[in-house]
């Protein structure tokens, strides 16, 4: 103990701050991180999911253009008979109807193609923000450890 007044030498410790406030920021930086850290690993999964949708989607897409070839040809061909009455009615209907359905199924596809596009990007703009995330509450961490130290 020194008393008021009491001469001291270079590196005498004169006080001690308590350090439980402190080491309870530095708990909490840390879980801090590890919260961080389980986002980013989330949004990577939400990527690898976004990417797997937008396959799924093209290949769908492929599927659909080649109904449309297909449909296209029987519309065509039904047309080409249509005038000759050598096509019943119900079987010209029908040829043009499964064109126009594959038509619009293949536009469908289109934007489905485009939509899971634009959630593969959203995904991957997560991934960066998450990663940020992840580097403030390391530098938070590493503040508080460094004012722990001082303690």
């Amino acid at each position: 103990m020194i008393d008021y007044g009491a001469p001291v030498e270079k590196g005498t410790v004169l006080a001690r701050i308590d350090e439980s406030i402190y080491q309870s920021l530095v708990n909490r930086s840390k879980a801090m991180v590890e919260q961080a850290k389980a986002a980013v690993e989330s949004a990577e999964a939400q990527v690898a999911q976004a990417e797997a949708n937008v396959q799924r989607a093209v290949a769908d897409l492929g599927q659909m253009q080649a109904k449309i070839t297909q449909t296209d040809r029987d519309w065509r061909r039904a047309q080409r008979l249509g005038p000759s009455k050598a096509l019943a009615d119900a079987d010209y209907d029908t040829s043009e109807s499964a064109f126009r359905t594959a038509k619009a199924t293949l536009a469908v596809g289109e934007a489905t193609v485009n939509q899971t596009k634009a959630a593969l990007k959203d995904a991957q703009a997560n991934v960066h923000k998450a990663q940020a995330t992840l580097s403030d509450a390391q530098a938070a961490l590493n503040n508080a450890e460094i004012n722990l130290g001082y303690c």
